[in-house]
């Protein structure tokens, strides 16, 4: 898992899930419903990494 942070308060979190390792499928589900469905976006990058993009305002953001 890869997870890019921009300086700029705000902004967008996008972590690369690789999804042919193990435990990856199910922990990019957990983080995608524990965030928030409505406040991610899912980009298939290739046939196993996935991206999704965190939008500002999730559920893992508030209890930081």
């Amino acid at each position: 898992m890869i997870v890019h942070e921009s300086p700029e308060p705000r902004t967008e979190i996008v972590v690369v899930y690789d999804l042919g390792e193990d435990g990856s499928w199910e922990q990019a589900r957990e983080d995608r419903e524990a965030w928030g469905k409505e406040l991610t976006e899912i980009h298939r990058l290739d046939s196993d990494p996935v991206a999704i993009v965190f939008t500002p305002g999730g559920a893992l953001e508030a209890s930081a």
